[in-house]
């Protein structure tokens, strides 16, 4: 069977599932995009920041394929609509006087060490000037302004001493009227990922950002990711934002949007389009829950399973091919396995207490070494259903059976997931031995 038949069983144009961050500039841009409860809240922090005189630094935090990149391009493109609204609408007036800014630093070899990577920031805050500077939408200044793109040019090639001369731009741009304030989007810090270069720029690149940006009234919106996350929590980096948003797990309906959204992209059916007749709610839901909410892992493991459909012609797909299909779910994370334990710890946190149990849970996903989302999502249900039954002073998860649990399903948690999350266990982990299951929850209780 040719590998892309999948493609023309379900009859799309082209392969719906990409990986790669919507990118501002893309005219389908808000075809693609889904409006995320994370993007709902994030959007008053972001305004907030532009129009305050002390915030000035906003961080995006994230594990990979969380949609870091895609929020930033929002942003970015959000401003830069509310500059085109500015001039017909005095509502937004005030937006007329900012300059935007967005970069990414694309070079992989950037991040080899702390100087190559604060070089890589400086050459693409000089492009970024020049392109926004260019831009007649949001820079209506554009034939004042002219001469500076020239000064950009002559720091980009000649200068020795960039930092100095990014200031000298700056100031110049804010100081002599032409704009209010700077808005830079920095895009791919997350790529950074090993530990001693994040510490090292951390503390090489805080003389530039808190002497040269901040100071001259430019604000920062930065997206960060995996080990950047622990490295700017730690105290000694506090000086790196004023107002943190971190990305952890998608809502289902936020993951159905998406789904939804990239399926028709890739479908000539116009209004007669319909995603039911693709993957029926429950099915997706079932992936959802398995991939933790995780939009990337999602989108891998719906794609495993239209492939399989495809081979069994089998349309639409439904929670029973889902549950009777393992292999979907085998190979999806990759990358991502680490990014996503990481965030489901963080999720942990949001939604149980703390205490002993807790700590065992944490521990217990740090020394494993495979942490699939099942696993994840199974140690979090049992936790907090250890918990209830310890409230109403009943024994131990541990010491049922998985045939008493399920006599027990509608009385030990207010929810039928419990022995359902044994089966899964019991299946996935245990090898359907009862025995192991036994031990696998005597561990955790331990």
């Amino acid at each position: 069977m040719p590998a892309r038949h999948w493609i023309k069983f379900w009859n799309f144009t082209k392969n719906p599932f990409f990986t790669t961050p919507l990118m501002y500039n893309d005219q389908h841009f808000y075809e693609l995009f889904t409006k995320t409860k994370i993007v709902e809240k994030i959007e008053p922090i972001f305004l907030d920041n532009i129009e305050s005189s002390h915030l000035k630094k906003l961080v995006i935090l994230g594990g990979r394929g969380s949609g870091k990149s895609t929020i930033i391009n929002h942003l970015y493109l959000r401003f830069y609509n509310l500059k085109k609204r500015a001039k017909k609408d005095p509502k937004y007036s005030n937006y007329l006087s900012i300059l935007p800014v967005f970069i990414e630093i694309t070079e992989i070899a950037s991040f080899d060490n702390e100087k190559l990577l604060s070089d890589a920031l400086c050459n693409e805050i000089l492009r970024g000037l020049n392109k926004s500077l260019k831009d007649e939408i949001i820079n209506p200044n554009r034939d004042a302004t002219h001469h500076f793109e020239k000064s950009i040019d002559r720091c980009k090639n000649n200068c020795a001493n960039k930092y100095h001369c990014i200031e000298d731009i700056i100031s110049k741009l804010i100081d002599d009227g032409y704009f209010s304030s700077i808005i830079i989007f920095i895009d791919n810090l997350d790529k950074a990922t090993d530990d001693e270069l994040i510490e090292n720029w951390l503390s090489h690149a805080q003389g530039f950002f808190e002497g040269v940006l901040w100071r001259n009234n430019v604000h920062t919106v930065i997206v960060g990711g995996g080990l950047f996350i622990d490295k700017s929590y730690k105290d000694e980096y506090g000086w790196f934002f004023d107002d943190t948003f971190k990305i952890a797990i998608w809502e289902y309906s936020d993951i159905k949007d998406f789904i939804d959204k990239r399926l028709k992209y890739r479908t000539n059916l116009g209004d007669s389009y319909n995603l039911d007749k693709y993957i029926e709610g429950p099915a997706l839901e079932e992936i959802f829950q398995r991939c933790l909410g995780h939009p990337r892992t999602c989108q891998s493991a719906l794609k495993k399973a239209m492939e399989i459909a495809a081979k069994k012609d089998v349309k639409p797909i439904n929670q029973a091919f889902v549950l009777s299909n393992k292999s979907i779910f085998e190979g999806v994370l990759g990358v991502n396995e680490k990014e996503i334990k990481n965030a489901y710890i963080e999720h942990l946190k949001s939604h149980v207490m703390y205490g002993t149990g807790f700590s065992r849970i944490v521990r217990l996903l740090n020394s494993s070494k495979v942490y699939t989302p099942t696993l994840i999502k199974d140690l979090m249900i049992m936790y907090r259903t250890n918990n209830f039954a310890k409230v109403n002073k009943q024994n131990d998860l541990k010491e049922y059976s998985i045939v008493e649990l399920k006599t027990k399903k509608n009385e030990y948690w207010l929810d039928k997931d419990v022995y359902r999350v044994m089966q899964d266990i019991l299946y996935y982990h245990c090898d359907g031995d009862e025995k192991k299951l036994e031990v696998f929850l005597s561990d955790l209780a331990r």
